[in-house]
């Protein structure tokens, strides 16, 4: 099955996302925007100090995102809370994977 946003009815409307391209995190007051190619899919916002489930969330706003996708997410970083949500941009949308930290090859016999 191919995955190609141009033939998904959600994605009509929303071209700036149909081929891979940069994501560009701009930094506003209290949160930061996720953008591709000028569109907003996506935002950090920061959390009250005394929250334990993290210090910053993320918020998605790619059409047909549910519950499935796990939006909200919580994170405690702001480094890893962008490169989490990058990845799962760049493979939603482009079906792109990222390789994991710290992936070795396994041994041949």
């Amino acid at each position: 099955m191919s995955h190609d946003l141009r033939t998904m009815h959600e994605y009509k409307g929303w071209s700036e996302l149909y081929d891979p391209a940069p994501i560009e995190w701009k930094p506003l007051i209290g949160l930061q925007e996720c953008h591709i190619n000028g569109r907003l899919v996506a935002f950090m916002e920061n959390r009250p100090y005394y929250c334990d489930r993290g210090s910053v969330r993320v918020l998605c706003e790619l059409p047909d995102i549910d519950h499935q996708d796990g939006f909200p997410r919580y994170y405690m970083s702001e480094e890893v809370g962008k490169s989490e949500t990058e990845a799962f941009l760049r493979w939603r949308l482009w079906r792109q994977r990222d390789k994991p930290q710290g992936h070795r090859a396994m041994a041949q016999p």
